[in-house]
């Protein structure tokens, strides 16, 4: 190889390594677009599995999970009719969900309000809220929820939304009275003050529904939140079986099965069809 024709091929290495270096920081940074938009472009024509529309190059979206491509109007009108607080990418047996950073960028691009994202977290809210072991403060305009764990003699949880101290038991702020006082103190305002007679009625209404029962012992309402059939009163203290609506236990307390509902005692049998065998 004379000296021109190694400097010529020494050239073109170089010109091949510059290329390739371009190329790889154009890749680079194509790379970190993408990890940091909203949703992934498709880089190829596809034709959309719900509409049957051939979307053109960047014109629709891969999800970032699954890579699956979607027209972005059908991506839309799935967000408007979702009665589910999470979407699945719709293409056979894929069980990936949408990310609402996906959504919302879609919803952006579409030129459309950002509360049709907003009302899919409210129904994951309501959902959430109508699960066991969930509650949603009772402070207005405190959008505060939590999960709860079987209360034992406790029935005050405090909100770090709204920095109150909520009741569990009459499902009311009644900061310095007992859940007796408060109660009695709610008849009492209740005939002349709309917003107590309120209160008055949801818990009388929750009577009804069977979701909560005036105390056997000391006549305080109280209501199960989750758990088992057990109860303790917080105000006398006496141990409650939900399903019969009585005691526990018979009149000497705990222990005496003279009385109360007598569960699994009679041959086995359970204290109510409705009991879940676990007091």
């Amino acid at each position: 190889m004379t000296n021109i024709e190694y400097l010529n091929f020494v050239h073109e290495q170089e010109k091949q390594l510059l290329r390739y270096q371009e190329d790889s920081k154009a890749f680079r940074e194509d790379l970190r677009q993408q990890a940091t938009a909203a949703y992934y472009k498709n880089s190829d024509e596809f034709e959309c599995i719900i509409c049957y529309e051939f979307i053109g190059k960047n014109k629709g979206v891969l999800f970032h999970h699954c890579l699956h491509p979607m027209c972005k109007r059908c991506v839309l009108q799935m967000i408007e009719a979702s009665t589910e607080p999470l979407l699945r990418c719709p293409h056979d047996n894929c069980i990936t969900i949408i990310g609402e950073r996906e959504l919302r960028g879609i919803v952006k691009d579409m030129k459309r309000d950002q509360k049709i994202v907003d009302r899919l977290n409210e129904i994951g809210v309501r959902w959430a809220e109508s699960r066991h072991k969930t509650f949603h403060c009772i402070t207005p305009d405190c959008n505060q929820w939590w999960f709860i764990e079987q209360l034992q003699g406790n029935n005050i949880v405090y909100c770090d939304g709204c920095k109150h101290w909520i009741c569990m038991t009459c499902v009311a702020v009644h900061e310095g009275q007992n859940c007796l006082e408060y109660q009695e103190d709610l008849k009492i305002r209740a005939m002349n003050d709309i917003t107590a007679r309120k209160d008055q009625e949801h818990l009388e209404e929750m009577i009804k529904r069977r979701e909560a029962m005036h105390c056997p012992g000391c006549q305080v309402i109280i209501q199960k939140l989750s758990g088992c059939d057990w109860l303790q009163c917080t105000q006398c203290k006496m141990e409650i079986c939900w399903p019969t609506r009585g005691p526990r236990w018979g009149p000497g307390g705990r222990g005496d099965t003279s009385g109360g509902c007598r569960c699994r005692l009679d041959k086995g049998k359970l204290c109510s069809k409705d009991c879940q065998n676990c007091h």
